[in-house]
């Protein structure tokens, strides 16, 4: 366990005490209640706000925590006091509702134990979902199966602790794929009462974040009509051209939409001051759905490609998806730190985003109790995600090129996404983010 994180499982370990106590009071209260036919809304109204109280203190400490041990930015915490927020509504209301389910079935005996039990799992998880988005906000590249409580019951998943794993690769516990301990996937017996955490990590130089288009792939060749019109940009000569930082290799036919990407993008707006990298084809052997992925080391500051996998189908767009990974990390700002997550810059970006239908959609879908739906959203909800995608559907719309706002369309409509969890917007939904985009490459002389 690293130096920080026993103060941080003190406090939870406080905070859990403190939410079993008014647990054991308050559901004990409403058993009563229920058995004798009173009136049990204010009971189960104070349940709920203690229970929003201990997750919002224990998801708010436990994301700063893990943010200042990454050394993100510092205004990212607001972010996580957001989310903080949105989950203590969310776990409060969800907290109530199944008190009230269980406790009026139960007999006596069975109200203590099922008060601490969800007192526990309850704070335990805002602990872990904390030190998630604190490390997503951080940039952590790798993850820890950490253990912050002395054994309860023994779990047979104690032989991970210590392993260390790119942050996109799964844990096997009890047979089942899941990102760490307390996955909703996994039985009651692998997480009542489990000690495991996460401990988020971004690992020295030489180790490679690898940002990828969405892999969970949609079909493609959904036609795509967009309304709005291409800005009036303003050309500025001294912008330096796109095709000079981000070579392809002409001769190779595998490279034929990144090609046709670089010259699109090249055709509208120059950079800055940006790394050079290549373009390189390969077979994606990483076992996502991933089209493409760049490749950087968040540490050391360097880039080393961007990929794109022929085998998964890629296309024009989704090298434009990693460049918009690259501009973020390298072309705003310090370099080798997403831009989109806290630079000022990007906050008439970061509003518009926020103000869309789209991020409304997928923030409540965020809450849904289908695992595979919340693990998603959470992807696609991540800040840099949000500005690679974004960048993407700009340079769609103001090139007017029929292919890429083809495949974009594709993203759109729900009805050909799995899960039904929408990544793009919709035109009338992205004239916000466009002229967010169209200001900040003008401030930043970035137009052709």
């Amino acid at each position: 366990m690293s130096d920080w994180l026993p103060v941080l499982a003190q406090s939870h370990e406080e905070r859990r005490a403190s939410t079993t106590r008014d647990f054991l009071e308050l559901m004990l209260q409403l058993w009563q209640a229920q058995q004798l036919g009173q009136d049990i809304e204010a009971i189960a109204a104070k349940l709920e706000k203690k229970a929003r109280l201990g997750v919002f203190y224990t998801f708010d400490l436990a994301g700063r925590a893990q943010l200042g041990q990454l050394g993100g930015p510092k205004s990212a915490a607001d972010l996580i006091t957001e989310a903080a927020e949105a989950q203590a509504m969310a776990s409060g209301a969800l907290a109530r509702e199944r008190a009230l389910e269980v406790l009026l079935k139960a007999s006596l005996a069975q109200v203590s134990p099922y008060a601490r039990l969800a007192a526990s799992v309850l704070v335990t998880n805002a602990l872990r979902d904390g030190l998630r988005e604190g490390g997503t906000l951080g940039g952590a590249t790798h993850k820890r199966f950490t253990r912050i409580r002395p054994v309860k019951e023994p779990r047979a998943h104690s032989v991970l602790e210590g392993v260390v794993k790119p942050i996109d690769e799964p844990f096997v516990i009890g047979g089942i794929a899941v990102h760490g301990p307390g996955d909703a996937r996994l039985p009651w017996s692998e997480k009542a009462w489990c000690g495991h955490v996460l401990e988020y990590l971004r690992l020295g130089q030489g180790m490679v974040n690898r940002a990828v288009t969405d892999p969970v792939k949609p079909q493609r060749g959904i036609p795509y009509s967009v309304a709005a019109q291409p800005l009036q940009r303003e050309p500025h000569p001294d912008s330096s051209s796109m095709a000079l930082k981000v070579r392809v290799d002409e001769e190779n036919d595998d490279l034929e939409q990144a090609r046709k990407a670089v010259e699109v993008i090249a055709a509208l707006h120059g950079d800055g001051p940006l790394p050079s990298l290549r373009v390189e084809a390969v077979i994606n052997s990483y076992g996502d759905d991933a089209a493409a992925a760049f490749l950087w080391d968040p540490k050391g500051k360097r880039v080393f490609s961007i990929e794109v996998y022929p085998d998964e189908g890629y296309e024009a767009v989704d090298v434009a998806h990693e460049i918009g990974h690259l501009l973020d990390a390298f072309g705003i700002g310090e370099p080798g730190v997403y831009a989109s997550v806290a630079h000022p810059k990007l906050e008439q970006w970061r509003q518009a985003v926020r103000s869309t239908q789209l991020h409304k959609q997928l923030t409540a879908l965020n809450l849904s109790e289908d695992q595979d739906v919340t693990e998603h959203t959470r992807y696609l909800l991540q800040p840099h995600e949000l500005f690679a995608r974004s960048y993407a559907q700009f340079i769609a719309i103001v090139s007017g090129d029929r292919d890429m706002r083809r495949d974009i369309g594709a993203e759109v409509s729900t009805e050909f996404r799995p899960l039904r969890v929408p990544a793009h917007w919709q035109d009338n939904d992205f004239r916000s983010i466009a002229e967010a985009f169209d200001r900040l490459f003008k401030e930043e002389r970035w137009w052709k």
